[in-house]
């Protein structure tokens, strides 16, 4: 497993074409923006910040959406966003897909994947532990339809991963990437054990999550500048490019 060494703080150093691998900014589809109009507030923000390329990552729950009638509104809110999109920035179809027993009963997730790639966003259950119950059921994503899964978010189960280390290695032996959310990087509690999982080389993305240019807004460039602080530009530059090379770009 690859070693980064952190190394003494620089001044702030702007990375250009980001790609922000996780967000909500379709409209009206998820617990994103309620109206196209919101949904370019956000892409102005993400402009700001250089972002080039946008995984647009709206929630599906296979217990409780239809797979056909989930895919046709994306592509309908896909399509207006694109014709309204003055930013210049790519936007490319994805979702964050909720990790359940149903999940596994599709005929297909091809269409869930991120778009042209066999890589699926999947989200565990929050209120869960990420136990031998939750890796089988990675597992028979992972086999069943002959795909990679990225586990979105991974700082969200902080908490119990400072607990039981293994966890990572086990997410990573069933073939699993990682993706860590930029927050995880400004905020105290989580700092530490974001820190510890970039010095051994478990993330493979770095996405905002935004959902709102309030609460939830996009801090991908600040999160981008932190690691590049701790540990160089060129690992900042390194964990952009994995995300560059799911896109063929």
């Amino acid at each position: 497993m690859k070693i980064l060494k952190p190394r003494n703080k620089t001044p702030q150093i702007q990375l250009n074409n980001i790609v922000d691998f996780h967000s909500h900014i379709l409209f009206d589809i998820d617990d994103g923006p309620t109206t196209i109009e919101k949904s370019l507030k956000i892409l102005d923000s993400e402009k700001q910040q250089n972002v080039s390329d946008i995984l647009l990552t709206s929630h599906f729950y296979a217990d409780t959406d239809d797979v056909n009638k989930f895919i046709n509104i994306r592509q309908d809110r896909y399509e207006k966003l694109c014709a309204a999109n003055q930013t210049g920035i790519n936007l490319h179809l994805a979702a964050e897909v909720y990790l359940c027993r149903d999940l596994t009963l599709l005929s297909s997730v091809k269409d869930l994947c991120i778009s042209g790639t066999d890589r699926i966003l999947l989200e565990i259950p929050h209120e869960k532990e990420i136990n031998s119950h939750i890796l089988n059921l990675i597992n028979q994503v992972a086999s069943n339809y002959n795909v990679i899964p990225v586990i979105a978010h991974i700082d969200r189960y902080f908490d119990y991963i400072k607990y039981y280390r293994d966890v990572i290695d086990e997410l990573i032996d069933l073939g699993c990437e990682l993706q860590l959310n930029a927050s995880a990087l400004l905020e105290r509690k989580t700092l530490k054990e974001a820190r510890r999982l970039l010095e051994n080389g478990c993330i493979s993305y770095i996405g905002s999550d935004t959902h709102n240019t309030h609460k939830r807004k996009c801090n991908i460039a600040e999160g981008y500048s932190v690691i590049i602080d701790e540990f160089g530009k060129d690992v900042a530059e390194y964990l952009n490019m994995n995300a560059m090379k799911v896109l063929n770009k």
